[in-house]
């Protein structure tokens, strides 16, 4: 399977999805040019509803990013950096979020199904409504401002 850059993935998804005025058409897509242009590093990035299912984002910024709706299923975001960002509603399902660093995040009506969070940082995070359904929850370290699903058991904070 040919493996896309981190970059490429974001700007062909992002560019289909946000398209903006005539001088720069990611615009649209709050930004999105300057995060392009540095690498990749995607910090506040705005872009909802994308299809970035199976992408190999592995090590990528998206501190502070709204990702609301994104389908991210089977992506790989292992070693991630996802603080702050606002995945409400994401489709998560088998993704690979090993390591990555999750705290803040706003993940209610997420999909996590079958994701392995493995030794990730849930600090903050808000999992209300969230679907943790066969996710591999080992290792990851959480705190009381962490909200989970009603009635979800949590495994010990590492």
């Amino acid at each position: 399977m040919i493996r896309i850059s981190a970059a490429l993935t974001i700007a062909l998804f992002c560019f289909t999805s946000c398209v903006g005025g005539e001088n720069d058409p990611l615009s649209a897509c709050a930004g999105t040019s300057a995060a392009l242009k540095e690498g990749p590093s995607f910090v506040g990035l705005n872009c909802r509803g994308v299809n970035l299912a199976g992408a190999d984002l592995r090590g990528v910024d998206f501190r502070g990013a709204v990702l609301s709706g994104v389908n991210l299923k089977e992506a790989d975001l292992q070693d991630a950096n996802l603080q702050d960002a606002n995945l409400q509603d994401a489709d998560l399902r088998g993704a690979n979020l090993q390591y990555a660093i999750l705290n803040g995040v706003n993940l209610r009506e997420a999909d996590l199904w079958g994701a392995n969070l493995y030794m990730s940082q849930l600090q903050a995070t808000n999992l209300e409504d969230a679907w943790l359904d066969e996710a591999n929850l080992t290792g990851v370290k959480y705190d009381d401002a962490t909200i989970w699903p009603k009635g979800f058991v949590p495994p010990p904070s590492s």
